[in-house]
């Protein structure tokens, strides 16, 4: 017994050690990038994230009414407040616990727009001079203006912002993870391919940034690489195939309860089904466990909501009537070239990297060898499928021939077009960036280098005559498992067709679209990449440019001063109104003319003035309503404690409220006035008494 001890032992140690440094790679790399999506959590000032102020909100309603948005087909004032009302929960309802656990429920969010944000400034801007100075200025880059509360370093709105955006990392780590699992099966288990194509998954800048903000993209994107892992096994895998199917339509049911396109993974997975059986799998029952997985999670969701509102998809229907998501209803360009033009670089552009409100991008001179980069991808995978069985073909006859030749035409195609939509890129980029920076020659030397690298590869003898071994960085066809390659082509046909359907009808090109299939996308353009032994060059340059992410979110995210005014204010903390005061308080902040304030007729709005200290600033805060001191801006009778910052103000001493905000109030309603002294750190240290005046008849 202890001989057979003694031989078992060291052939147990030799497995554990073999299994730990199979996981060192991949776990290195999801170490790394969960750090630098954390320094994208601390880089970026509150509510900078895109969508994050609406996010946050739908979070307070749930957190707060412990309840579902009513589905409607018509608009109404509570999803026009909310303005993610009308979006799948699931994302949504994982943040209640973390909203609750961090205080948030004690602040409320009070961000103000920045007049000096670009997008509100270059849009009548033709001048490339006039464009190149708005976007030179300091701050420029910023949606929101930012004080001196985001200037404290243990500041509780920012460590709440902080945990939820940690929350986001999570869910990109699962992303990345199955990206992994997906990976090893469509290059059969080779492992090094593999970690090359975790790291391109990995290193794509945009989705680090977004992994920093509180958003539900990376978990939609966590359902979608779960979805394409299962799909793979179920098609390409070694297994039973009725548990990869279940565990496909369950991910891909949780997907659509966090985003409405992610219900595009429903035919997604049917095409898996009809891939499998091409392969010699059952269709049946593995068809049946895959619809029993989606009806189990999203069912009852969709089912409630189309008994509620009577349409199967009131998220849809909403979105087209809503005023708030299609103000203008207005439909994109012509798809002629230009069109075409715009929609391709702003997908790829938000793509790679557009951070913030979409507002911090890398140059031209970046973004175009990238894209070539991206095409060459594209035009790789196209080779591998419809030449490489070619390629392996014994059949040397002219006819044969002439067909290999006709196979290498979407390749082609695929270059030129590509090339086409780089030479105009620079055009369209100076409209809105200023001078380009960047030639149609350089572009035309970048694929003229990209084309002599793949002719290169085409014409070498060594790739021409045998595939390359397991272990090398070359890859053929054989070196995919067909039916991977299968499914990832027209998995991502299908999300690219979509998101052109889906800008037929709200001119809104994002990459965030795609991301139920990141997964997908990142293995389709690896596989193509490895054909051209161009991935790890990609890898490389995408990891530099996470790097430079850094520098250029710092640079024009927080420029010098860019929190330091204590008038404005993320959150209401430390600022609340203080409507109730005993009879014997002494205020600190004295109105001036009182009384005449009590009841304003008339059509001039009215004028307030209070004394004022030479040292101090002031907030003026708004309200109107019921008895109640409740913010709650989904409900049309809650409180609404409204600040001068709403109004682009900064009044000492004296306000008089904006005619166009004088003009809804209704007569016989009743305003409620109040200001706060604050101090050095912009926090109320003093108060007047609560104002209440009504609106009287004209």
């Amino acid at each position: 017994m202890a001989d057979v001890e003694s031989q078992v032992r060291p052939q147990t140690e030799i497995t554990t050690a073999a299994g730990r440094r199979s996981w060192f790679a991949p776990g290195l790399i999801l170490f790394l990038f969960a750090c630098m999506a954390a320094g994208q959590a601390l880089l970026l000032p509150l509510f900078e994230g895109a969508d994050e102020p609406d996010n946050l909100l739908f979070v307070r309603f749930l957190a707060e009414e412990g309840r579902l948005t009513e589905p409607v087909l018509e608009p109404s004032y509570e999803l026009e407040q909310l303005g993610r009302g009308h979006m799948p929960p699931l994302w949504f309802l994982t943040l209640v616990p973390v909203f609750k656990a961090t205080g948030c429920s004690n602040w409320q969010a009070t961000p103000t727009l920045n007049p000096n944000f670009y997008r509100r400034n270059t849009a009548q801007v033709d001048s490339a001079d006039d464009v190149e100075s708005i976007l030179s200025e300091a701050g420029s880059r910023l949606n929101f203006r930012h004080g001196r509360d985001e200037a404290a370093g243990g500041a509780a709105p920012k460590l709440a912002f902080f945990a939820m955006r940690m929350t986001t990392v999570v869910w990109a780590l699962l992303a990345l993870w199955s990206a992994w699992r997906s990976a090893l099966v469509l290059t059969g288990g080779s492992r090094q391919h593999s970690i090359w194509l975790l790291g391109l998954a990995a290193s794509v800048p945009q989705f680090m940034h977004l992994s920093g903000s509180i958003t539900m993209d990376p978990m939609l994107a966590a359902w979608g690489g779960l979805c394409a892992w299962a799909a793979l096994e179920w098609c390409a895998g070694d297994g039973e195939p009725g548990g990869w199917a279940f565990l496909a339509g369950a991910t891909a049911g949780l997907a659509a309860l966090t985003k409405l396109n992610g219900l595009v993974l429903v035919p997604a997975c049917v095409g898996a089904g009809i891939i499998a059986y091409r392969a010699g799998r059952s269709f049946q029952r593995p068809a049946l466990f895959c619809a029993a997985g989606f009806a189990l999670f999203a069912g009852p969701y969709y089912l409630w909501g189309w008994f509620e509102s009577g349409h199967p998809l009131w998220s849809w229907h909403y979105q087209q009537i809503s005023p708030f998501h299609n103000p203008s209803e207005s439909v994109p360009s012509v798809w002629d070239m230009h069109g075409i033009s715009i929609f391709t670089l702003s997908m790829f552009l938000t793509w790679l990297g557009d951070f913030g409100w979409t507002a911090v991008w890398f140059p031209l001179s970046v973004l175009i060898p990238v894209f070539l980069l991206t095409c060459a991808g594209g035009a790789g995978l196209l080779t591998i499928w419809f030449c490489g069985r070619r390629e392996n073909a014994a059949d040397s006859s002219a006819r044969s021939k002439l067909s290999g030749a006709f196979r290498w035409c979407p390749s082609i195609v695929l270059l030129a077009l590509g090339l086409a939509l780089a030479l105009n890129w620079g055009e369209l980029a100076s409209s809105q960036w200023g001078r380009a920076g960047w030639s149609r020659w350089a572009t035309l030397a970048c694929f003229g280098l990209l084309s002599a690298w793949i002719g290169w590869k085409l014409l070498s003898k060594a790739e021409a005559q045998a595939p390359s071994a397991p272990g090398s960085a070359r890859a053929h066809a054989a070196t995919f498992r067909p039916a991977a390659l299968a499914f990832l082509g027209q998995a991502a046909v299908l999300i690219m067709a979509a998101e052109v359907y889906f800008n037929l009808h709200f001119a809104q090109p994002q990459a965030r679209h795609l991301y139920p299939f990141y997964t997908v996308l990142v293995l389709a353009l690896g596989a193509g990449l490895l054909h051209w032994n161009l991935l790890r060059v990609t890898v490389v340059g995408q990891v530099l440019l996470c790097c430079t992410s850094f520098g250029l979110v710092t640079t024009h995210m927080r420029p010098a001063g860019w929190n330091q005014n204590p008038i404005w204010s993320a959150t209401d903390l430390g600022r609340k109104a203080r409507p109730e005061r005993s009879k014997d308080e002494v205020c600190e902040v004295a109105w001036i003319d009182e009384e005449a304030l009590r009841v304003v007729s008339g059509y001039e709005a009215p004028a307030f003035r209070w004394q004022v200290e030479p040292e101090a600033g002031y907030d003026f805060l708004l309200s109107t309503g019921g008895p109640g001191m409740h913010h709650r801006p989904w409900l049309e009778n809650g409180w609404v404690w409204r600040s001068l910052r709403d109004f682009g103000l900064e009044p000492r001493g004296e306000l008089e409220l904006p005619p166009s905000f004088w003009a809804e109030v209704e007569v016989g309603m009743s305003l409620f006035v109040q200001v706060l002294r604050l101090g050095p750190d912009g926090r109320a240290n003093g108060s007047s008494s609560l104002l209440q005046l009504r609106r009287g008849p004209h």
